[in-house]
């Protein structure tokens, strides 16, 4: 899940545009000195001069977990923006996986954002634990005014050319191995809250683990019927579509654009993400192609201009054949991303008493039902 939030008014409940992408919100003086602090000790050799930091949502100042914008003026005047986000901190194993990964696409010239080692030196991640009331950790994307992808073909191009870049060196990650294992392992944990799900619907008795969405639940049976009947928790929806690692989260906050060019950020789902490429493909078309529901005519142009590309540079998980590309697996797909986005909200409300708004939740629907149009358009 993205840890983005909404800025504006976005036309689909809860969804991230990427007009919406925007550091508006002023930052405690708390956690700017923080951020600056670290930049300082860890990026520039000459010093800084800190000259502004913005987020992308309110901060807590006892809990800064979030998304930040600092601009800073280096030794000789140069002025410089650079994204920073600040998280919770995860298992060591998963933060060891994230950091090697992330130093392995580095080396073959993927922009990626770099993670910063503990101020103790004791390990990855987790910087400075007794400046705030919880630990953090924190990751830099070395790179001037980061801005989002727009929806002109050359955009969409480079788009599809980067993600065939990356997934052809995450094909080879050495670590593959073990995001294989925690991929199965998530899998199996999915079917087990899918299995609980057909029971509860089935006897309709949703007071066992389901209590707090019954409602939600009854509203949304279209829905919940599909999701039961079509969801596969390993994204296997067909024999000849071949797994590997992929990013797993390429929403419209995690690809974004630099000077030097594309830059991934946010690799937290790659620790599980064993799946189709086809799974990474269909969420950047959910979020930059059919997010603003294009006329038959621009869809079909966006689409060619994305799929074509990316189809280039590596071995494509596509049919080639005329009009829009695997129109029907790329629809298919996406659903499949909508059903496991709320398998993963029910994992969370049920074993970890998570609650998220119902907007979140409705969201799914609306873009597994305009996941449709591309099946007929």
């Amino acid at each position: 899940m993205s840890t983005l939030t909404k800025i504006n008014k976005p036309a689909w409940p809860g969804m991230l545009r990427p007009a919406d992408i925007d550091f508006r919100h002023l930052v405690p003086g708390r956690v700017s000195g923080y951020i600056f602090g670290i930049i300082a000790s860890n990026y520039s050799d000459g010093g800084i001069i800190a000259s502004g930091c913005m987020s992308l949502a309110p901060v807590d100042p006892e809990k800064p977990i979030g998304h930040f914008r600092a601009d800073i003026v280096e030794g000789g005047g140069r002025r410089r923006t650079l994204f920073v986000r600040i998280s919770s901190p995860w298992p060591p194993a998963k933060s060891r996986m994230i950091a090697s990964a992330s130093a392995y696409l580095a080396s073959k010239g993927i922009g990626c954002e770099e993670w910063i080692p503990r101020v103790d030196g004791k390990g990855p991640f987790i910087v400075d634990t007794k400046t705030f009331s919880v630990p953090v950790q924190f990751s830099l994307a070395r790179f001037e005014d980061l801005k989002v992808i727009g929806t002109g073909r050359q955009e969409l191009r480079e788009l599809g050319t980067q993600i065939g870049r990356l997934h052809k060196f995450l094909k080879k990650m050495p670590l593959a191995a073990s995001v294989k294992r925690r991929s199965a392992m998530r899998s199996r944990e999915l079917s087990g809250v899918l299995s609980r799900l057909k029971k509860a619907v089935r006897t309709r008795d949703l007071r066992q683990g389901f209590s707090d969405r019954a409602g939600w639940i009854h509203k949304n049976r279209v829905f919940i019927d599909n999701l039961l009947r079509e969801y596969r928790p390993d994204f296997r929806l067909s024999g000849d579509l071949r797994c590997q690692v992929v990013h797993g989260d390429l929403n419209v906050g995690n690809v974004l654009r630099s000077g030097k060019g594309i830059v991934f950020l946010d690799f937290e789902e790659m620790d599980h993400s064993y799946l189709p490429a086809l799974a990474d493909i269909a969420m950047a078309v959910e979020r930059f192609i059919i997010f603003d529901e294009p006329g038959k005519g621009l869809l079909r142009d966006r689409m060619s201009s994305f799929i074509r590309a990316y189809m280039r540079e590596t071995d494509s998980p596509f049919s080639r054949r005329a009009g829009i590309p695997a129109g029907g697996q790329i629809a298919a797909m996406i659903r499949q991303l909508d059903y496991h986005a709320v398998c993963v909200l029910l994992s969370m409300n049920e074993d970890e008493r998570r609650a998220f708004p119902e907007e979140e939740w409705d969201k799914f629907i609306l873009l597994e039902s305009r996941s449709r149009r591309i099946e007929t358009d």
